[in-house]
């Protein structure tokens, strides 16, 4: 059934949560939040999701990143030496960043209560799957922001391997015009190829603004406008800026534009409009897309999924701590 959600931020001290859920990656606010999250949580135990794509050390052949993969085997065993001076027991559940599927499996099988989501280095689609499937839902979102990134659009995906259908979000679709709704950032390929892949009648580009008291606001808006510069400049695009980092604004906001668009086409066409959802900018764009969704399950959301994942991000900025919220 239809459920209206809002993601909130809420004070750290404020989460009841003593278990943690995350994924090890090769970006360092992986370390980062973990530490905040020891540090600020009572935590008992902590979950980890390793991709063993990565594990592999003669990775030079294949499709992952060989600096990529070998940042994140040292990470992963700096965070296990970390977790035991902080006294905190650990276990660790092994996945593949191929079988969406099979994630779904594992997250179903996790206990979530009182359990938190760490979706600082989580890749999107694995997080619209964690929150789609797990029992009882996620109530506790920890998101570290990244800093010192790489404006190279190459520097965080190599190609598109393929665009899919995120599996539980398959929607209610006909043969009718469709409404592409894409929150955007620096990997303009993926958004272009997502554009192709669909044909809309319309598209919203939500870009991403982090607000005026970021210091690098202009740099950042200047570098995703420049990577997706085919996307905006190609007829029947809108640009939609939205909060980078508030996910109940960005879904309040994103749905009313999705309204007023879809309305006009039906006007227009004389039909109902397919929407087709797809999260490409933020983590916390990421869960505002599915807020929407949970309001409206008959969108679609779909993925493009990079041929190569590379390190985009050193550092790590400020860490955000999100509750779900039933409205």
């Amino acid at each position: 059934m239809p459920n209206r959600i809002r993601f909130g931020t809420v004070a750290a001290a404020s989460i009841s949560a003593f278990r943690l859920v995350t994924v090890p990656s090769y970006e360092d606010r992986f370390l980062f939040s973990l530490d905040r999250a020891c540090d600020v949580l009572n935590l008992k135990n902590v979950t980890f999701l390793l991709f063993t794509d990565y594990m592999n050390e003669s990775v030079d052949e294949s499709d992952i990143d060989a600096e990529a993969a070998a940042a994140l085997r040292i990470n992963y065993e700096e965070a296990r030496r970390r977790l035991k001076r902080h006294g905190v027991s650990f276990e660790v559940i092994e996945t593949n960043l191929g079988d969406l599927s099979a994630f779904s499996n594992l997250i179903q099988a996790i206990s979530w209560s009182k359990t938190a989501l760490d979706i600082s280095t989580m890749p999107r689609s694995h997080i619209l799957t964690a929150l789609r499937f797990a029992e009882p839902d996620i109530e506790t979102i920890i998101y570290t922001q990244g800093t010192n990134r790489r404006e190279g659009e190459d520097s965080f995906a190599i190609g598109v391997r393929d665009i899919l259908t995120l599996p539980g979000f398959e929607g209610q679709m006909g043969h009718r015009p469709t409404l592409l709704v894409m929150s955007i950032g620096y990997e303009g390929a993926r958004a272009y190829s997502l554009y192709r892949r669909y044909e809309p009648t319309a598209t919203i580009a939500c870009l991403g603004d982090p607000g005026p008291s970021d210091n690098e606001r202009a740099q950042i808006l200047e570098t995703v406008k420049r990577n997706n510069g085919p996307l905006l400049a190609t007829g029947g695009v809108s640009i939609c800026p939205l909060p980078s980092y508030d996910p109940g604004v960005f879904a309040d906001e994103a749905l009313e534009m999705i309204d007023e668009v879809a309305k006009e086409l039906e006007k227009v066409q004389g039909f109902p409009t397919d929407v087709v959802l797809s999260p490409l900018g933020t983590k916390a764009q990421t869960l505002g897309l599915f807020s929407i969704w949970r309001e409206r399950p008959e969108y679609q959301i779909a993925y493009a999924i990079p041929t190569t994942r590379r390190l985009g991000t050193v550092g790590a900025g400020n860490t955000n701590w999100f509750a779900r919220r039933a409205q």
